[in-house]
């Protein structure tokens, strides 16, 4: 083991990290079951670090230790792990290491609040072939592929993004299109272009999802934050690219009809611009922290059409956390 592999494994190690992970999982550092996560933990990394050390553009014991301390103490915060499962990464930026949000992190922070949600996460590329059509109050969607072999940048149209699960013994299932210029101009704004350059498609998934998520979870408050971190640490609105004009269907989501009888199929149009009203009702419908979150992660662009309705967002959210705490205290009189 050399050398700087060794102060990183002793920093990872080290009594003050453990106390700060501890502190993050909310645990004493008497609980044992506590301890043996927080090894666990620092092990995953670990292991993730010395895989790094084969490629000398990703190799991160070249990095600050205490910046691999740092990045991995983000991932903690939001309770992701860095290991094969790849929720969240470690990466190589200059001489220091910086934490990434991976695609299945937020499909991962998803299935904490939906368990048995199931995911449809597919690249699309030309030749392919699409449908999407409402069903008993359900999205429902086909893809047809014409080569599957056929996965260049060149030919790439976006990305497909379905998610299926039970709220209240409800069956729900959602899907939408993001199409390659809306990922391209996530990539654009990012200040770490490198990494997209290593793994496009990676990077449109994650990107794709997050876009998706800021209307389907708006309500999500753990997910919504992870958004938000994501976007002031990963990315510099100011160097996108204006946005290019928009799609004749605002929301392909929201106008399929259900048939009555046989669905009429319709080619999936790539939504550029999503209708994020009902996810902005949604979230002032859980309160002012679960709206501010939501809001925290739009860019200025997606928050222009939607300033006529934050006053009525805003005056929800108030009143529903005013009954909130009207009810807790009816409770607390109750049992006092």
């Amino acid at each position: 083991m050399s050398n700087q592999l060794v102060v990183i494994e002793q920093k990872l190690t080290s009594e003050a990290t453990k106390s700060k992970l501890l502190a993050l999982m909310g645990v004493s550092a008497e609980n044992e079951r506590g301890q043996q996560e927080v090894v666990r933990y620092a092990s995953s990394v670990l292991a993730e670090i010395k895989k790094s050390a084969a490629d000398p553009k990703r190799d991160l014991t070249a990095c600050n230790p205490d910046s691999i301390v740092q990045a991995m103490i983000d991932a903690a915060s939001f309770g992701l792990t860095i290991d094969g499962r790849q929720h969240a990464h470690i990466v190589k930026f200059g001489n220091n290491a910086s934490f990434q949000i991976g695609f299945r992190g937020y499909l991962a922070k998803i299935k904490e609040h939906y368990p048995d949600a199931d995911f449809t996460v597919e690249l699309i590329f030309e030749g392919d072939v699409v449908k999407i059509w409402a069903e008993d109050s359900m999205q429902r969607f086909s893809i047809t592929k014409s080569d599957p072999f056929a996965q260049s940048q060149q030919k790439f149209k976006g990305v497909l993004f379905a998610v299926s699960y039970t709220d209240n013994g409800k069956s729900i299932q959602k899907c939408v299109a993001i199409p390659k210029e809306r990922i391209d101009r996530a990539r654009k704004a990012a200040k770490q272009d490198y990494i997209w350059a290593s793994d496009y498609f990676e990077k449109a998934k994650a990107a794709a999802i997050k876009g998706a998520c800021k209307y389907m979870f708006a309500s999500l408050q753990g997910l919504q934050e992870m958004i938000r971190h994501d976007n002031e640490n990963n990315y510099d609105i100011n160097k996108q690219s204006e946005p290019t004009k928009s799609s004749i269907i605002q929301n392909i989501n929201r106008t399929i009809k259900p048939e009555p009888q046989e669905p009429e199929y319709i080619e999936a149009e790539f939504v550029e611009n999503i209708d994020l009203r009902p996810a902005g009702d949604e979230a002032a419908s859980n309160g002012v922290e679960a709206y501010t979150s939501w809001l925290a992660t739009l860019s200025d662009e997606e928050k222009a059409p939607l300033r006529q309705y934050h006053k009525d967002w805003t005056r929800k959210a108030k009143q529903v956390d005013e009954e909130r705490n009207n009810n807790e205290d009816e409770e607390s009189i109750a049992w006092s």
